[in-house]
């Protein structure tokens, strides 16, 4: 879901499964070059299968900007 010409890139991915295993959360902190660039990743990534309640964190700075999200995703659903 991240453009490969870096225009956003991702700085910290936190995977973490819930202790009974029923769903993971993914958390994410980077840069991006445009707001446009990090408003068409975010969403490609909440259109994305296996993926759902994609959270914005906040959003700093200007180019580059800082950002954060997360997601729950569901690995089942993204076969």
């Amino acid at each position: 879901s991240f453009p490969e010409d870096g225009t956003v890139s991702a700085k910290t991915v936190s995977v973490r499964e819930t202790p009974a295993g029923e769903s993971t959360t993914v958390s994410c902190t980077g840069t991006a070059r445009s707001n446009q660039a990090l408003i068409q990743t975010i969403d490609r990534l909440s259109t994305a299968r296996g993926g759902s309640g994609l959270l914005r964190g906040p959003i700093r700075g200007g180019s580059p900007m800082q950002f954060t999200f997360s997601f729950r995703w569901d690995e089942k659903g993204a076969r």
